[in-house]
This record gives C-alpha cells, sequence and structure tokens, in this order.
C-alpha cells in the first residue's frame, strides 16, 4: 500500500514539475495566437448590432491596448453613440450606437479571437492580428 502512495505521490511531482518548467498553470486563462500573421500593429475591430449591421474597421494596437480602448476610439472617431458604466470589476457597455443593454432581451458582448473573455473588456489587452467583436445579442448567461 505504501509503494502504491509514493508511486502515486511521484507522479503528482512528475506532472507538477512539468507544468512548472512550462511556465503554465490551470488557473490562469491561456492565450490563443492571434487569427492571423500579419506582421503589422493592426487588429480587426467588428461591431455587430444584431440586426443586419455590421461595421468593420482595422485598428492599430500595441502591447498596453485593451479592447475596451479600440471600441473607444473607434466610437469617438466615427461619431458612434457610446454609453458606459464604471465597475468595480471593470467597465460595462451599456449602449453602442441606437441599441442599449435589455432591449430586446439582448446585452453587448464582446469577443477577442471568437472566444467571450471572462474579464470586462478594460481589463483584456489585444494584441495585433486578434479580432476583436462587440456584438449585441442575447447573453448565454
Amino acid at each position: 500500500m505504501l509503494k502504491k502512495i509514493l508511486f502515486f505521490i511521484t507522479i503528482i511531482l512528475l506532472f507538477g514539475a512539468f507544468f512548472y518548467w512550462r511556465g503554465e498553470t490551470f488557473l490562469s486563462e491561456k492565450r490563443e495566437l492571434p487569427l492571423s500573421s500579419s506582421s503589422d500593429s493592426t487588429l480587426s475591430f467588428i461591431i455587430d448590432y444584431g440586426d443586419g449591421r455590421l461595421l468593420t474597421f482595422q485598428e492599430g494596437c500595441d502591447a498596453s491596448t485593451t479592447a475596451f480602448d479600440i471600441l473607444s476610439r473607434v466610437a469617438s472617431t466615427n461619431n458612434i453613440p457610446l454609453e458606459t458604466k464604471k465597475y468595480e470589476i471593470g467597465t460595462l457597455v451599456e449602449r453602442i450606437g441606437d441599441k442599449k443593454n435589455g432591449d430586446g432581451s439582448k446585452y453587448w458582448l464582446y469577443y477577442v479571437n471568437g472566444k467571450t473573455p471572462m474579464v470586462a473588456a478594460d481589463k483584456m489587452e489585444v494584441r495585433p492580428g486578434d479580432e476583436v467583436k462587440f456584438s449585441f445579442e442575447k447573453s448565454p448567461f
């Protein structure tokens, strides 16, 4: 019985050492590679109003740019009304253009490379080559 326990402890230590050596943890969200291998410093940005209207942009970004930074810049540059509300966990998008959270039981959600990040948009750093999309849709949550 003692040999089995020592065997399992050894296996656990080996797996732990392997993941430590690779610099990965089970608790951190893994960052996906950009959708494109573009060598420039731009990303694709999309606003989907959920009614057939789709706006697309190519926007510049650097190492500290967040998804919310891109949204704010696009809204300002293109005179798109933007309303937000700040909370302790981050900034929540309340309205983009003529679509406001709760209208038709839809809400503004955002995606980076097709996935919903588990942080507020002002906390989600984006990289060149990423695709950032704000979509007005029924929440899956």
